[in-house]
């Protein structure tokens, strides 16, 4: 089997060679066969050899070209040490199980926001019952907007208090409060909280199948 495999790999070093000859004769800009890559036996090319004037680039993501009569210059990773040094180190080095949590769950009925510490202790948490709002009005965007103030409040103050390293905001239920509390975030209100905002997370199951679905209300 290792012979096979070696006479296959010979063949191919052939015809790569010979492919090379046909497409740069002797004197040509490059005098290296063994830096041919030939598309149909190794990873295929971006753009095909040729003697003709290379394509023009975007300047981010090739270098210049290459003067005539030298080498052509090797390709550069857009993503290099310098990027990664501009981005900071914080994302990579970050736990992300150290993050508190802000559970949003919005029903039909209510609107109830948690704000926790990593190992799942509750800090705080509002309703639109706590935030004066009665009976059908408690799952109303104006409550889930209020109850939205009002969390944000609390996290400003544990902010001073103690370190946060990110939040993990989780959202269940398609109810209004949902949209509230996401519009809060992108306004002034929220801006300190969306800071540090590191995970958007929707848990709310969805039914595959089960069981029969309640009778539908009649009004």
């Amino acid at each position: 089997m290792l012979r096979a495999f070696a006479a296959s790999l010979r063949l191919q070093t052939r015809r790569r060679q010979s492919r090379w000859l046909a497409t740069y004769p002797p004197g040509s800009l490059i005098d290296d066969p063994t830096e041919f890559d030939d598309p149909e036996f190794d990873e295929p090319l971006e753009a095909e050899a040729s003697t003709s004037t290379p394509p023009e680039y975007d300047e981010l993501d090739r270098p210049p070209a290459a003067p005539q009569g030298s080498r052509p210059a090797v390709r550069q990773p857009v993503m290099g040490a310098a990027v990664l040094e501009r981005i900071g180190n914080t994302a990579k080095n970050r736990d992300p199980t150290n993050d508190h949590r802000l559970c949003v769950f919005s029903s039909r009925n209510n609107t109830i926001l948690t704000f926790t510490r990593p190992s799942g202790t509750v800090i705080s948490w509002t309703s639109g019952g706590r935030a004066g709002f009665k009976k059908v009005q408690r799952s109303s965007y104006e409550a889930g907007y209020a109850c939205a103030l009002k969390i944000f409040e609390e996290v400003k103050r544990v902010r001073n208090e103690e370190k946060i390293e990110g939040l993990h905001v989780l959202f269940k239920g398609f109810g209004q409060g949902r949209e509230a509390v996401f519009r809060a975030l992108l306004t002034s209100d929220g801006a300190l909280v969306k800071e540090l905002v590191t995970r958007l997370t929707d848990t709310t199951p969805i039914k595959i199948g089960g069981t029969r679905a309640k009778k539908a209300r009649r009004l």
